[in-house]
């Protein structure tokens, strides 16, 4: 906690207030916490409730709910930032803005992969999870590539956000799937952090690639004799995710999302050939694309 504290003090913008929620720590984060703020009185508000320990996710969106300046980071306390994440990212969004400043918008970097000690084990994120940003917003309605920690999104987004139900049950995949929903996600192709990888990881990067191949062979067996098991295991809160947030802001959501949202209120048959003639895992592995089809 404390190296992560120290980047968010070493930013090169200055303008920015830490809130933190303690989720039930049995370690030194109390005392971590206390002499930051001693050092930092101006920056830090401490949420203090008798809610205890409510998890991960439960956390952040209590977090967001004492959110109240234009522009939101979502830390988590394992890693790193360099001191240019938040003035970059600010930038990012700060131009999407100047187009439509009542728009909510989403951007978020690429990370560093470490290890414990924040040695650099991968030196792109977005390359590992074979992201490719000229694929378009539809690739974020199945899957997330976007760790919390690496984005930054303004007031509006979020405003809109409540306005919708969490039912992914994850806050940054809520988040990331209005935003590519409504066409308000900017990708920065930089390195803007250290992403920590260990044990103790909340989320994290559990699989290899070199496991591709076993993890198609297990997963295609399973969709194609429990398909509908399957497909309501894998899909069904992405899903559901999309088409309330469709129904929720029906003005604001991109033809895209509004394709997506009918191709699953498709028949069977009706799906299968939609999925294979205009599949939404554009540019993916043939693998992924298989299974896609397969299952969804």
């Amino acid at each position: 906690m404390q190296q992560q504290l120290d980047s968010i003090a070493g930013q090169s913008y200055s303008d920015w207030r830490l809130i933190l929620r303690d989720d039930g720590s049995s370690d030194k984060s109390r005392e971590i916490i206390e002499q930051f703020k001693n050092n930092h009185p101006e920056k830090i508000e401490i949420v203090k409730d008798t809610k205890g320990n409510i998890g991960y996710n439960a956390s952040f969106m209590e977090l967001m709910g004492h959110a109240t300046a234009d522009h939101i980071l979502l830390c988590d306390h394992d890693d790193f930032w360099y001191p240019e994440k938040i003035s970059v990212l600010l930038a990012a969004i700060k131009d999407e803005e100047k187009k439509d400043n009542t728009k909510g918008i989403l951007a978020f970097c690429d990370l560093q992969l470490t290890d414990e000690k924040l040695n650099i084990t991968h030196d792109s994120f977005l390359r590992k999870m074979r992201f490719n940003k000229n694929n378009g917003n539809q690739v974020f309605f199945l899957k997330n590539y976007v760790p919390g920690c690496s984005t930054m999104f303004n007031k509006a987004l979020l405003q809109e956000a409540f306005k919708t139900q969490n039912l992914i049950g994850f806050h940054d995949q809520w988040l990331i799937t209005l935003a590519a929903a409504i066409n308000g996600i900017v990708c920065v192709n930089k390195p803007l952090m250290k992403y920590r990888q260990h044990d103790k990881n909340a989320i994290g990067i559990k699989a290899d690639q070199a496991q591709t191949l076993g993890l198609f062979i297990k997963d295609a067996l399973k969709y194609a004799f429990q398909n509908k098991k399957y497909r309501q295991l894998m899909y069904s809160k992405n899903i559901a995710q999309l088409q309330n947030i469709c129904s929720v802001l029906p003005g604001a959501v991109s033809k895209e999302a509004s394709d997506f949202d009918a191709i699953d209120r498709s028949a069977y048959i009706s799906r299968k050939l939609k999925n294979i003639s205009k599949p939404y895992l554009i540019g993916r592995s043939f693998l992924e694309q298989l299974t896609y089809i397969i299952c969804f």
